[in-house]
Formats: C-alpha cells, sequence, structure tokens
C-alpha cells in the first residue's frame, strides 16, 4: 500500500501522521513501513486557482472549522 501523509511525529518505534484528507492522527510502527519517500513536489495542483475558485476554497476550509 502507497500512502501520501504529513508526518507529525516519529518515535523510536512509531512513526505518528496525519492522513492526507483525514482530520486524524494515525500510528504506524516503523517495523511495519517498508520505505518513506520525500515527495519532490507539492501535493497542491501546479495550475493557479482562479480568483473564485480561491473564494470557494476559503468558504470549504472556513466550513471545516
Amino acid at each position: 500500500m502507497k500512502i501520501s501523509t504529513h508526518i507529525n511525529s516519529k518515535t523510536e518505534n512509531d512513526l505518528i501522521v496525519k492522513l492526507v484528507g483525514m482530520g486524524e492522527q494515525t500510528i504506524y510502527k516503523l517495523a511495519d513501513i517498508a520505505s518513506i519517500t520525500k515527495l519532490s513536489e507539492s501535493l497542491m495542483p501546479a495550475f493557479p486557482l482562479s480568483e473564485q475558485e480561491l473564494v470557494d476554497l476559503v468558504s470549504y476550509l472556513e466550513g471545516l472549522k
């Protein structure tokens, strides 16, 4: 399985991550992880957002509070 995530913290035995698109943290045992690769580019789209798309995005994010 391959996942894209933000690493919140790492201990001697565990990797604590916040999965992209999810609000909660997940703990994985380092012994169960085959490899960790840092992305060379952002998960955000390379194309710019229009003004309306930006307004819609901010409105959506504010609604998540």
